[in-house]
């Protein structure tokens, strides 16, 4: 059973909005039928994030861990479990509502079914 992982610190513009911060990585689609596991940390107060497996809202404008550094199992795992077929896009999207530019933190883990 294979697990694949991809994670990354991104930083959105004050009052601006990343529509995909998976956009572009190895794992934007699911390499095969998966069980999902998603950390989210902001830097600060005032993110909100949203996350879609083929199109459909698995989170929608949650609230990140603020704690200023990368995402740790279990407490900043908000997605645990997600099942998402081969394929599918995966969509982590940030929207910033603050005057200032905040990180988000995110880790997503990929396990094999």
């Amino acid at each position: 059973m294979a697990r694949v992982i991809a994670q990354g610190t991104t930083s959105i513009a004050a009052n601006a909005t990343n529509k995909n911060v998976l956009s572009g990585e190895t794992y934007e689609r699911l390499p095969y039928d998966s069980d999902v596991f998603v950390g989210l940390a902001a830097s600060a107060t005032g993110l909100l994030v949203s996350y879609l497996i083929g199109g459909i809202g698995i989170a929608v404008n949650i609230s990140p861990s603020i704690i200023n550094r990368a995402p740790q199992y279990p407490q900043d795992y908000p997605i645990r479990g997600q099942e998402g077929a081969d394929g599918k896009q995966q969509i982590l999207s940030a929207q910033n509502t603050t005057a200032g530019a905040l990180s988000l933190f995110w880790i997503v883990e990929m396990e094999e079914l």
